[in-house]
């Protein structure tokens, strides 16, 4: 960043060295960085755990562009996109942007961070842990996902969107060993367990 005479706020108080750099940014994004934030720690051993809806879908598949919405429960009944957008139980959404007329098969992926959704079932008493032993019958029971249009809202049954495969990402980091160095993470792995044999979840192999 100096031979480029630019830097950042937040490491304007330092002394511009890495361990400085990486005391900061620990600060700024460890669990304990907000004392509002939910504790994404387990308490026992200090591991931190993360989880992502992943989705995949043709994009030219249904003739123009359409958005996967995902939620913790079922989704309530729609008679506007508006109604999905403000569901209490929605994990959030990603969208698929495309042209009517277009025929190629080209499958993209899209991501839908998940851990603050579960760290509020923690919190309401609905999920047990943020482990993954607790995290996927949960999921199992609760995790739905919904497609709908995007030129009119209308609702597009998961077996009918080419391609479409849900799937639950996770990976956990063990906590930084001092101020200067970064937490370690684990590979992201998949639960297939959670979404497997569902319309448009992972594969029965």
């Amino acid at each position: 960043m100096k031979n480029l005479h630019y830097t950042y706020p937040d490491f304007m108080n330092t002394n511009g060295s890495k361990a400085a750099i990486i005391g900061v940014i620990n600060d700024l994004y460890s669990s304990s960085a907000s004392s509002n934030a939910p504790a994404r720690v387990k308490r026992a051993n200090d591991i931190t755990h993360e989880y992502i809806v992943n989705i995949q879908a043709q994009r030219f598949g249904l003739n123009g562009s359409f958005i996967v919405y995902a939620f913790l429960g079922p989704p309530p009944s729609k008679s506007s996109s508006i109604d999905w957008l403000l569901a209490p139980s929605l994990i959030g959404s990603h969208g698929f942007f495309s042209n009517p007329g277009m025929t190629s098969k080209m499958a993209v992926t899209g991501a839908i961070p998940l851990t603050s959704s579960l760290l509020e079932s923690v919190a309401e008493g609905k999920l047990a842990s943020i482990l993954v032993c607790d995290v996927v019958p949960y999921l199992q029971a609760n995790l739905v996902w919904a497609v709908a249009r995007t030129v009119d809202g209308v609702e597009v049954p998961a077996a009918a969107v080419p391609g479409l495969r849900v799937s639950v990402v996770t990976a956990h980091a063990m906590k930084a060993e001092n101020d200067t160095s970064f937490p370690v993470w684990s590979e992201w792995t998949t639960l297939k367990n959670v979404t497997r044999g569902k319309a448009g979840g992972t594969s029965l192999g």
